[in-house]
C-alpha cells in the first residue's frame, strides 16, 4: 500500500519516485547520505552488511535489492540524516525556522487515522495509524510517533518521537529483528520520562518479534509420503507458464533436476523435488521465507496433459497458480 501510494504521489508529479523523494524531501532538509536506490547505497564506500540470524548467530548470507518496493522498505541513509528529518517532523514542518511542510497536512499524517492494535482490557491503550506513521500514548500521557521497519535478511531499525518533549530517537541496526531498536528507543524513554526502565523491553520486544522467524510453507517439516509415485517425464512438466499476477514461469531441466525460474528476468530460481506423483517440493528464498521454509509446486492435468502448476508458498492469496503457455487453459 505503501509503494502504491508513493508511486501515485510522484506520478501526479510526472516524476519518478527516486527523484521526488530526493528534490521534495532529502535536499531541501540536507540529508546528503540519503536514497531511494540501491545503487547509491552500493556506491557509498562506508556502507552496513545485512546480517540474518541462523542458529543463533548473525551472518551476512544475503544481499537485498529493495527498489522494487523502494517506498516501502529501500532508503538507505544514516542516523545524523534521519536525525535532521526528525527535527523537520518535531518542529511541525519548519527547515532552518522556515515553513515548508504544511502544519496542517503533517498533523493530519502523524494522528490517528485507524485502530492497528486493540486493547485486551478497558485499562489498555488502543494504538494507532496514520499515513505511514504509527501513533500512540505514553504512560506519562504524552502522544508519540513511532514506526519500525525489519527484514529477516538482516535489517531491523526504529524511530520514536514524543512532540511534547521536542525529543526522538533512532536506531538503526544491520542485523535481523529481534526486538533491539525498538527496545533500545523505549528504554532511552522511559529513563526520559520517569528516570528508570519499565519493564523488561528486550524480552517483551523479542518475543513479539519471534514469529518473524517462523518458517512458512505446506511442507515444513514434513517427509513425502512412504508411498509416494515417482514423477512423470520431465518433458511432462518442462515449458513456459503464465500468470497475470506474478508473469511468467519457466520450468526447465539441468543436470538430471527440473527448474522453475520466475520474476524479473527469471532471477528467482529454485529447485523441484520430486515428492509425489506430480506434486514437488521446493525450498523458498528471500525476505518472507524465513530458514527451514518449505513448499510444494503441483502440476495440474487436464486430458492427461499438464496444463497448470500451483506454487504454494505465492498462492496465499489465492494468485500462485500458473497456466501452461498454448494449452487453451488461459
Amino acid at each position: 500500500g505503501i509503494t502504491v501510494g508513493a508511486e501515485a504521489a510522484a506520478a501526479a508529479l510526472d516524476k519518478p519516485w527516486e527523484d521526488a523523494i530526493d528534490e521534495l524531501l532529502f535536499e531541501p532538509i540536507g540529508m546528503t547520505s540519503s536514497s531511494a536506490r540501491y545503487a547509491d547505497f552500493l556506491a557509498q564506500s562506508n556502507r552496513a552488511t545485512i546480517h540474518v540470524l541462523v542458529d543463533g548467530e548473525f551472518v551476512p548470507l544475503s544481499e537485498r535489492d529493495p527498489d522494487p518496493q523502494s517506498p516501502a522498505g529501500g532508503v538507505s541513509s544514516t542516523v545524523l540524516d534521519l536525525a535532521a528529518w526528525m527535527n523537520v517532523v518535531l518542529s511541525d514542518g519548519k527547515i532552518a525556522g522556515a515553513e515548508y511542510i504544511d502544519p496542517a497536512a503533517l498533523t493530519a499524517a502523524t494522528t490517528g487515522e485507524m485502530i492497528s492494535g486493540h486493547p485486551v482490557s478497558n485499562t489498555a491503550r488502543t494504538s494507532m495509524y496514520a499515513f505511514g506513521f504509527n501513533t500512540g500514548t505514553e504512560l506519562s500521557g504524552r502522544t508519540s510517533i513511532s514506526h519500525s521497519g525489519a527484514f529477516i535478511l538482516g535489517a531491523a531499525t526504529s524511530y520514536r518521537l514524543v512532540p511534547s518533549l521536542d525529543l526522538g530517537i533512532v536506531t538503526l541496526t544491520n542485523g535481523g529483528p529481534q526486538g533491539v531498536p525498538e527496545a533500545i528507543n523505549a528504554e532511552f524513554l522511559d529513563l526520559v520520562q520517569y528516570g528508570y526502565v519499565t519493564r523488561d523491553w528486550v524480552t517483551d520486544f523479542n518475543a513479539a518479534i519471534g514469529s518473524y522467524y517462523a518458517p512458512t510453507g505446506d511442507l515444513v517439516e514434513q517427509t513425502p509420503p512412504a508411498d509416494a509415485s515417482p514423477p512423470a517425464p520431465a518433458s511432462d512438466y518442462v515449458g513456459t507458464y503464465t500468470n497475470p499476477y506474478y508473469g511468467e514461469l519457466a520450468v526447465s531441466e539441468e543436470a538430471g533436476e527440473l527448474r522453475a525460474a520466475l520474476g524479473p528476468d527469471g532471477a528467482y530460481v529454485v529447485t523441484l523435488d520430486p515428492w509425489d506423483a506430480d506434486t514437488f517440493a521446493f525450498t523458498p528464498t528471500g525476505e518472507n521465507a524465513p530458514p527451514g521454509s518449505r513448499s510444494s509446486a503441483t502440476f495440474s492435468r487436464t486430458g492427461g496433459a499438464v496444463t497448470a502448476l500451483t506454487m504454494e508458498f505465492f498462492n496465499r492469496q489465492g494468485l500462485g497458480t500458473w497456466t501452461l503457455a498454448g494449452s487453451g487453459s488461459n
